[in-house]
């Protein structure tokens, strides 16, 4: 099976998200009860505080993230750039945010909900003459602006936050017109073994009940 845009955000994230991370400066480690389970995979405990985040498996994050993520953003139903821009806001600073940003650029109400409305206001932006580029320079430089909002958070992790932003924007952009086998390939970490890539390319996700 072909990889997707979905494949080539996951394949991002094995880049610039380690394993377990037990860092007390940064409180998505902590449960909202405030005992200290770390991050893996960029799963945070302030998230999913009833998670076994040591023992979290690859396959397991990304079954995460295509739900509470990927179809939050209506990935599936974005051109690979947009959609990959706003996964990583989502996983950054959760949906409801990322929406928000979004919308405060094709102009609709700031409500951080992507209904029928947002869905077609966005897609007569990037339909506009090098609209999907545009789309995504300017969302980045909304999302950098935000991130340095932060407070004491960014001045902790303003260095690795701003490559990663600028990571994203160059990886995004390749979508547009770059197979995803290359852009693979030229990620600066190892991608993960062919097993586990083929499985991650076979994922379905049951409907929340």
């Amino acid at each position: 099976m072909a990889a997707t845009a979905f494949d080539a955000w996951c394949l991002f994230l094995d880049t610039v998200e380690g394993g377990l991370s037990l860092d007390p400066k940064d409180t998505g480690n902590f449960t909202p009860s405030g005992e200290l389970k770390g991050t893996k995979f960029g799963i945070s405990a302030r998230s999913y505080p009833d998670l076994d985040i040591a023992n979290l498996t690859i396959y397991e994050a990304d079954l995460i993230r295509k739900r509470d993520f990927w179809d939050l953003i209506r990935g599936d139903e974005l051109v690979a750039p947009a959609a990959f821009v706003l996964a990583e806001a989502a996983y950054g600073s959760g949906p409801a945010t990322a929406i928000r940003q979004m919308q405060s650029i094709v102009g609709t109400g700031q409500d951080g909900a992507f209904g029928a409305l947002t869905l077609a206001a966005l897609m007569r932006s990037l339909a506009a003459a090098a609209g999907v580029e545009n789309f995504v320079v300017e969302y980045q430089a909304q999302r950098l602006l935000y991130e340095a909002s932060l407070g004491p958070k960014w001045d902790n992790y303003k260095g690795g936050w701003t490559r990663r932003l600028f990571h994203a924007t160059a990886h995004a952009l390749a979508l547009a017109g770059v197979p995803i086998a290359p852009l693979v390939a030229a990620a600066a970490a190892p991608a993960p073994t062919p097993l586990l890539a083929a499985g991650r390319w076979l994922i379905t996700v049951e409907p929340a009940v």
